[in-house]
């Protein structure tokens, strides 16, 4: 079956929810989920808390989409999300993950499924607890940090200025690479969105 041929979907952000956190670079998820709400969400979601997270959900295109936030912190977010999979029965090609990423230069955007972690503790977590890399992935890259700064201390550092500048533009450009993992298929949006 197509990707886009799924009915429903499970998107989730990853983040950490302390509001120090919320404008850090390990909270790129949660920056794209709320702009892609803000874009194209119903103008009167109904969040709640549910599966140990922030949850709503909306028709889009047809298609039943399901938002989560994990309210835990990065390394126990495999564990919500199991729990919201259970409850909705759904496949792991179902579940879209939205995430920043160490190996990718800021601003670039990849559309994959599966793959490693890259040191990412979300994902490991996620790995863990779904027992699959089998997922859809939209990765926002954050770049690594220059000479020989922590990368812990990195992912956990505000954006930059010139980042900050450059975010509106990133952020429209990947709620439109997860629009088209919605529309047309996961395969669709790597085509189009990847190496840009």
């Amino acid at each position: 079956m197509n990707l886009s041929e799924n009915s429903s979907y499970l998107i989730v952000g990853l983040g950490n929810p302390d509001p120090e956190y919320q404008t850090t670079r390990h909270n790129f998820g949660f920056l794209l989920l709320d702009h892609f709400c803000d874009k194209y969400g119903d103008s009167y979601l109904n969040w709640r808390n549910k599966f140990g997270g922030k949850y709503s959900s909306f028709l889009f295109n047809h298609k039943k989409i399901h938002m989560l936030y994990p309210l835990s912190y990065m390394n126990r977010s495999g564990y919500l999300v199991r729990k919201a999979q259970d409850f909705f029965n759904f496949s792991p090609k179902q579940i879209i993950v939205l995430h920043d990423d160490l190996d990718l230069e800021f601003g670039k955007i990849k559309v994959k499924i599966g793959g490693g972690a890259g040191g990412h503790n979300g994902l490991r977590s996620l790995f863990s607890h779904l027992g699959t890399r089998d997922f859809i992935r939209v990765r926002l890259g954050i770049g690594r940090p220059k000479g020989h700064r922590n990368v812990s201390s990195w992912v956990l550092s505000k954006f930059s200025s010139q980042e900050k500048s450059e975010l509106a533009d990133i952020l429209d450009n990947s709620a439109l690479a997860l629009k088209a993992v919605l529309n047309k298929g996961c395969s669709y949006a790597m085509n189009s969105f990847n190496g840009q």
